[in-house]
Order: C-alpha cells, then sequence, then structure tokens
C-alpha cells in the first residue's frame, strides 16, 4: 500500500512542491486518477459528482485527486481523469487474449458486474480536448458511455475469438468483492463538454480491433471484434 501510495500521491506532491517553485507555471495539469474512486457500486450510476468509495482503492483515488487539486493555488487548472478499463494496443486486452486464445477466459464470479471501459484513442482525445479547452476543470469520467457486464464482455471477446465460448472461471480471491461489484460508471462532466458520445472505428494492425457501435444488448454502445491473424 506504501508502495502505491507514494507512486501516486507522492510523486503529485513533488510535482506540485516544484509548480509552486517555478517562476514558469504550467496552464493546466491533467492528474491521472481511476473509476476506482467510487469503490464497488453494484447497479449503482455513478457520475463524476457521485461520492468516493469506502475501499481501500477509493481511499487512494481520493488523497490522489486531492493533491492534485493543490495546483489551484498556484494558478493552474486542474482535470481529474477517472479512467476505466483501457482497450486498445496494450492495456487490458493484451493481458485477457492469451488466456482467452487458449480456451481459458472466462467471466468473474456470476458476471454481472459492470466493466467501464474506454478505448485508448478516445482516452487520448479526452485528454487532449480538456488540456485545448480553458473553462474545463475538475473531474471527468474516461470511460464509455454504456459500460458492459463482465459476462457481456467476455461472451463478445470469445465469440470474436472463433466463436468460442466463455467458461466461468469462479471466484476471484483478494480483492473479491471490488472485482465481482465493479462499477457503472458515467461520462456525465464529459457531454456536459461536448465531446461526443461515440467515435470512429478503431483498428490495430495484426492485433484486436474495438468498435464503438452496437453488441448484442439493447442500449448499448460500445462491442467487441478481433480479426483473425
Amino acid at each position: 500500500k506504501k508502495t502505491f501510495r507514494d507512486s501516486r500521491v507522492g510523486v503529485t506532491e513533488q510535482l506540485l512542491d516544484y509548480i509552486a517553485r517555478t517562476r514558469s507555471k504550467p496552464r493546466v495539469l491533467v492528474s491521472g486518477s481511476a473509476v476506482g474512486y467510487y469503490g464497488a457500486r453494484g447497479d449503482e450510476v455513478v457520475d463524476e459528482n457521485s461520492p468516493p468509495g469506502l475501499e481501500y482503492q477509493s481511499e487512494l483515488c481520493a488523497a490522489w485527486e486531492a493533491a492534485a487539486l493543490r495546483a489551484e493555488s498556484s494558478g493552474v487548472r486542474v482535470c481529474l481523469l477517472r479512467t476505466g478499463i483501457v482497450l486498445g494496443r496494450g492495456g487490458a486486452l493484451a493481458q485477457m487474449l492469451p488466456a482467452f486464445k487458449l480456451g481459458l477466459g472466462g467471466r468473474l464470479g456470476d458476471g454481472r458486474q459492470w466493466m467501464s471501459w474506454i478505448h485508448l484513442e478516445d482516452e487520448i482525445g479526452l485528454v487532449l480536448h480538456l488540456l485545448t479547452h480553458q473553462p474545463l476543470k475538475g473531474a471527468f469520467n474516461a470511460t464509455a458511455p454504456a459500460p458492459v457486464t463482465n459476462r457481456e464482455f467476455v461472451n463478445q471477446l470469445g465469440a470474436a475469438l472463433r466463436g468460442q465460448e466463455a467458461q466461468h472461471v469462479g471466484e476471484p480471491q483478494g480483492g473479491s468483492e471490488f472485482l465481482q461489484r465493479g462499477r457503472l460508471g458515467q461520462p456525465a462532466a464529459g457531454r456536459a463538454a461536448g465531446l461526443p458520445d461515440d467515435g470512429p472505428a478503431v483498428e490495430e494492425q495484426g492485433g484486436a480491433r474495438i468498435r464503438r457501435g452496437g453488441p448484442p444488448r439493447e442500449g448499448a454502445a460500445s462491442g467487441l471484434a478481433v480479426p483473425a491473424r
């Protein structure tokens, strides 16, 4: 826990000490955080106005954000980026694919927990938007507007990989409640800032293609497709 805190809160505090001392101050600070800020919330919809959870991950994110907000006293605009599961080249999907390609991938627990995700290209777009739009400040959920459940996610991924049916991999150990309950994050602040709710298809050469635009679930706005090699 000390390592986690030092690498996030501690490093941010060192950066802010430097900002306070330097004459040439940045105009904006985009500070990383995570949807873990909200804790495990089951089917409760959370947005940037929702309070933090009670788990360690929530406390760590809240402390990280509080440290970053100190930059405002130096006249720096602060944006807090609460990131979900990042999909794209590398990232979470790269860690999942080997197990699925061996037919070993599957849902965690009952699979009903929500997975708030975002594609790497969309997160980059959000960061650039926050850097270049002066009025924007505060917290922003870096998540797709339509999260999917763990069961839906692994079924789509398994089907994309030569029609595999996702297996049940059992109950996760260590932090199991956090993993199994998930969080249903919505990017309300991004919508209010004029960011689009969906983006163009994104394809990675020789890897996974994640497209926004319709998994087999009513109301969803994100899907998975993995091209055959």
